[in-house]
C-alpha cells in the first residue's frame, strides 16, 4: 500500500493563559486543513485523511539502476526484483489498471461502524498514476503526472502532496538504498528487515512554521523464502509549538501486512493487505494525558491487467473518473414505489451501480419481495442483504420516519439516496368541472404530501459531506398541460417547485435536489385507462416514435445520483424523447 505523511488529527489542547492567543493559531490552522477532526460524527472523514490515497515520501527519481548488487540491502533488493519480475515494468508494460475493494473502521469506539468501498487505479508507467477511492458517499482521488503529485478529498479540495506510488519497481529502488537490519520472524514468516529514514532535507520540505517533521522512517520486511515484500511500516513524529508554551508531538505508526501474491502476465502482485494505524498525541499542555487513535484497513484487488491498447495518460484519467464517478458501492438508496414500474427499474439499475436498496411498497408485498430476492441472489463477495423490502405509505408520517429507521437498521448507516417514485393518477382522466374533491385531495395526498414528507425526512436524515441525493419524480405532463391531467399535473408542479426551494435550504450539507419528470413510459400506470387510439396519439406526438422504457428513467436517475451529477442541483429534467420541449 501507499503511504503519505499527514498533519496530525485534532486533539483539543489545554492552553495556559499566558499562550492561549498563540496557540488559537495552531487550533485555527487545524480547523482550516482538517476542519472534519473537530466534530464527533467525522469517524470516516479521518479514515480517508489517514488512509486515502496515501504517498511514499521518499524520491526515486535520483537512484541508481535496480541492477547494481554492492551491498546486503541490494542483495536483498535483488531478490525481490528477480520474484517479482518487476523488470518488466521498465520495458515491455506501459501501463496498468486495477479494480477493488476496501474496508476501513476506527478500532475501539463501540459506535464505530466498519466503511465499505472501492477504488480504481491507472498507471502509465513509470510515474504517472491516477487512483479514485469512493467509500459510504465520500470519494478521495489522487494522481501525478511524473512531477506534481496531487490530493483532493471533499473538505478539503484540491492540494499538492509530497511523494509518489509504491508499485514493485519503486519498492525496488526506494529500497535499495535501504540500512539492513538483520532478520525478523512477523505474521508467521522469516524476514529479512530493510530501514528507510527520510532525509533532514524531506522533512525540512514538508514541515512549516506551526509543524515540525522530526523523522519518518520505513521499514520493509520481505521473505528469506519468496524475496517478496510481505510486511510494510511506516512511521512519523512531528512536534507542534507554539511560542511561549510548551510542545505537543504527533505520532503516526502504520502497518501494512501485503498478502495474496498472484502471477499476472509474469509478475507476481500482491490481491489484498491490511492495516493497522496508531496516532499518539502526548505532550505537557494536553488536558487528558496521552490521547491514542486507532484505525484498521483491509482491501484486495478484484481485477488487474496491463498494457490496455491506445491508452494514454490522459485518456486513463478520464476512464478512471468516469468508473468511479458511477459507481455506488457503500451507498444506501431509499426507492419508494419500487415495486413495480420506473421504481423498479430504478431499483435494478442502483443495484448494478453497486448501491443497497430499501425497496418500498405499499399495499401487496409479493412483487417488492420478489425483487430483493432476486437482487440477494445475485450478490456475491458482499455481506447480505444488499436489498430489503419494506412497507410504508408515504403519505403517513410514522410510515416515512419508519422507512429510513429500517434502512439504518439494516445497513449501519443513514441513507444517502432519496428517490421518491411513489405516485398515482386518475384513470379516469376527468375534466376540471368533473373532478371530485376526493380525488383531488387524494392525489395530492400521495403525490404531494408524499413528496413533501420524504423529502423532509431526507433533509434531516440523509448522509453529510458529499454523496447525498433526492430525487423526485414528477412528469413532462406539467409542460405539455394536457386536458383530463390537471390534478395530476399541478400535484407534480407543487413537487417540482418544492425540490428547487429545498436544493436552495440545504446549502452547505452536500446533498443534491433535483427532479426527473419522465414523458409517455409503458408502465402499468400509463397504460391504465387509455384508449389504443389514445396511447397511438401520444406515440405519435414524440419525435423519437415510441413510448419509453424505465430503463430510460433509471439511467438518467442513475447519473443524477452518482459523483458524476454533483453539479446537477435544483433542476427539473425532463425525460420524453422530445415530447415536450
Amino acid at each position: 500500500m501507499n503511504r503519505v505523511s499527514l498533519a496530525p488529527v485534532s486533539e483539543e489542547l489545554s492552553n495556559e493563559e499566558s499562550c492561549s492567543k498563540k496557540a488559537q493559531t495552531w487550533t485555527n490552522w487545524l480547523r482550516n486543513h482538517f476542519p472534519q477532526l473537530f466534530h464527533k460524527k467525522s469517524d470516516l472523514k479521518i479514515l480517508l485523511s489517514v488512509l486515502g490515497c496515501p504517498l511514499f515520501p521518499v524520491s526515486v527519481d535520483s537512484l541508481l539502476p535496480i541492477s547494481q548488487v554492492s551491498s546486503s540491502a541490494q542483495y536483498i533488493i535483488h531478490h525481490f526484483t528477480a520474484a517479482t519480475g518487476c523488470r518488466r515494468l521498465e520495458g515491455e508494460v506501459k501501463n496498468m489498471y486495477a479494480t477493488g475493494t476496501v474496508a476501513m473502521a476506527m478500532v475501539g469506539d463501540p459506535a464505530g461502524v466498519p466503511q465499505k468501498g472501492c477504488f480504481v487505479i491507472w498507471q502509465m508507467v513509470p510515474d504517472k498514476w491516477l487512483i479514485e477511492l469512493a467509500v459510504a458517499g465520500h470519494k478521495v482521488v489522487a494522481g501525478s503526472d511524473g512531477n506534481l503529485a496531487w490530493r483532493h478529498t471533499p473538505w478539503l479540495g484540491a492540494h499538492a502532496a509530497k511523494g509518489g506510488g509504491l508499485d514493485p519497481l519503486a519498492i525496488s529502488k526506494v529500497f535499495s538504498f535501504a540500512q539492513y537490519m538483520g532478520e525478523k520472524h512477523i505474521s508467521g514468516v522469516d524476514c529479512f528487515v530493510l530501514k528507510l529514514s527520510a532525509e533532514h532535507g524531506d522533512l525540512a520540505e514538508r514541515s512549516d512554521t506551526t509543524a515540525e517533521m522530526i523523522k519518518h522512517v520505513s521499514v520493509g520486511y520481505f521473505s528469506q523464502r519468496s524475496g517478496l515484500l510481505v510486511y510494510l511500516e511506516d512511521s512519523y513524529l512531528t512536534r507542534i509549538q507554539t511560542p511561549g508554551c510548551h510542545p505537543t508531538y504527533w505520532e503516526t505508526t502504520m502497518s501494512t501486512k501485503v498478502d495474496d501474491y498472484r502471477p499476472v502476465e509474469g509478475m507476481m502482485i500482491a490481491h489484498s493487505g491490511q492495516s493497522s494505524v496508531v496516532i499518539t498525541r502526548f505532550g505537557d499542555n494536553l488536558r487528558a494525558g496521552h490521547g491514542v487513535t486507532r484505525m484498521e484497513e483491509s482491501y484486495s484487488i478484484d481485477d488487474l491487467a496491463f498494457n490496455l491498447f491506445t491508452v494514454s495518460y490522459l485518456s486513463i484519467a478520464s476512464m478512471a473518473a468516469s468508473t468511479a464517478s458511477a459507481n455506488l458501492h457503500g451507498r444506501v438508496a431509499i426507492v419508494t414505489g419500487a415495486s413495480r414500474g420506473i421504481g423498479r427499474e430504478m431499483a435494478i439499475h442502483l443495484r448494478s451501480l453497486g448501491a443497497k436498496l430499501v425497496i418500498n411498497y405499499t399495499s401487496s408485498s409479493t412483487q417488492a419481495d420478489l425483487l430483493a430476492s432476486e437482487l440477494n441472489a445475485k450478490a456475491t463477495a458482499e455481506a447480505l442483504p444488499i436489498a430489503v423490502a419494506v412497507k410504508a405509505d408515504v403519505s403517513n408520517p410514522d410510515d416515512v420516519r419508519s422507512l429510513f429507521d429500517r434502512a439504518e437498521q439494516e445497513f449501519g448507516t443513514p441513507a444517502h439516496i432519496l428517490i421518491n417514485c411513489a405516485g398515482v393518477s386518475d384513470p379516469k382522466y376527468p375534466a376540471v368541472a368533473d373532478t371530485t374533491v376526493e380525488d383531488w385531495d387524494a392525489m395530492f395526498n400521495v403525490n404531494a404530501r408524499g413528496a413533501f414528507l420524504t423529502c423532509r425526512e431526507a433533509a434531516n436524515r440523509l448522509a453529510r459531506g458529499g454523496g447525498g441525493r433526492i430525487v423526485l419524480i414528477s412528469t413532462s405532463v406539467v409542460g405539455a398541460a394536457l386536458p383530463g391531467y390537471a390534478a395530476y399535473a399541478a400535484s407534480k408542479a407543487a413537487v417540482e417547485m418544492m425540490g428547487k426551494i429545498v436544493a436552495k435550504e440545504l446549502k452547505g450539507s452536500g446533498i443534491t435536489v433535483n427532479c426527473v419528470a419522465p414523458g409517455p413510459v409503458a408502465t402499468e400506470l400509463f397504460f391504465a385507462g387509455k384508449s389504443e387510439e389514445m396511447v397511438q396519439r401520444l406515440v405519435d406526438a414524440c419525435p423519437m416514435g415510441r413510448l419509453g422504457q424505465p430503463n430510460d428513467i433509471a439511467q438518467i436517475t442513475g447519473f443524477l445520483v452518482s459523483d458524476a451529477g454533483q453539479w446537477v442541483n435544483g433542476q427539473v429534467i425532463r425525460v420524453n424523447g422530445g415530447f415536450v420541449i
